[in-house]
């Protein structure tokens, strides 16, 4: 006579790991609802500001579990920051941005000049209040951008079924 696998498993054990299997399956449909929302074969005119947006709040979720020094990537951040706001056709003063990725200010400057130097993005001085400086991407710095929300990703995304 076969037995029953499951008649061996103390019941807690099986409440546990069916309350594991419950925050699995939310976090899939979780993950599939936003990679929905992310087409890899659409034209950069259909990516949105929120896209972008939602990118940055998955990145900022990421680091909050993991710990930031663990995903720490600020220029890339500054970079979806600077596409999201172009996208929503939103201005971003040097304190819009460091705020947005939330490192010290001293350590968003640094990477802002380095993004400048780079050609990704420029400074522009604000004609009504000199103390005032915008920063956006440059003409370069859009272009790649859009390039690389443009070409599809190189490896399949298995959560789109």
């Amino acid at each position: 006579m076969r037995r029953n696998p499951a008649a061996t498993v103390p019941r807690h054990s099986l409440q546990s790991l069916s309350a594991q299997l419950e925050r699995v399956q939310t976090e899939l449909d979780r993950l599939r609802t936003f990679s929905r929302s992310y087409d890899v074969n659409s034209d950069a005119d259909e990516v949105s500001a929120e896209l972008i947006r939602a990118i940055l709040d998955e990145r900022r979720r990421r680091a909050a579990i993991f710990g930031r020094e663990n995903f720490a990537y600020p220029r890339w951040d500054m970079l979806l920051e600077l596409y999201a706001r172009q996208l929503g056709e939103e201005r971003a003063t040097i304190g819009d941005l460091c705020r947005a990725v939330a490192i010290p200010s001293t350590t968003s400057l640094r990477w802002i000049g380095e993004l400048e130097r780079a050609g990704f993005l420029v400074r522009i001085r604000d004609k009504g209040d000199r103390r005032r400086t915008f920063v956006r991407l440059s003409e370069s710095g859009l272009a790649a951008m859009d390039k690389f929300f443009r070409e599809p990703l190189p490896v399949d995304i298995a959560l789109q079924g």
